[in-house]
């Protein structure tokens, strides 16, 4: 859990200048977020990393990046949280996903059964949830 947000906080502080704030775990099932996106993760250890947020935060990384909709920007911010912590987890090509495979996705394509690991994070005040499932 701390490791997720602490790669959250790296990425928020260099797009933003912006802090975030450790809320614990997620709630168990649907929360009420507009953004939800999959990562699959392929490699010698397969996953799933799976971010769920506010359009408040779609609207503010999109103001990061200087694009038009949050939901433009969401899914580069979930490809880059996982190439951090793929980078910070694992050596080089052990766990790999390809930019451009994040996707929208619901609660219904999550794996099955709980997370490995799995955070919630508020960041100026809009939720951020993260989690991510890993294949043994």
């Amino acid at each position: 859990m701390d490791q997720l947000h602490e790669i959250v906080e790296k990425l928020t502080r260099e797009a933003g200048g912006v802090s975030t704030r450790l809320m614990g775990l997620p709630v168990e099932g649907p929360a009420r977020l507009a953004l939800e996106a999959g990562v699959p993760i392929s490699g010698e250890q397969e996953g799933m990393l799976v971010l769920r947020a506010s359009k408040g935060l779609g609207d503010l990384l999109a103001s990061w990046a200087g694009e038009g909709a949050g939901e433009e920007a969401f899914l580069p911010f979930c490809s880059l949280v996982c190439d951090h912590l793929l980078s910070s987890l694992w050596k080089p090509g052990m766990a790999v996903f390809h930019e451009g495979e994040a996707r929208p996705l619901g609660t219904v394509d999550w794996p099955a059964g709980e997370p490995d690991s799995a955070c919630a994070i508020l960041i100026q005040n809009e939720p951020l949830e993260v989690r991510l499932w890993l294949k043994r």
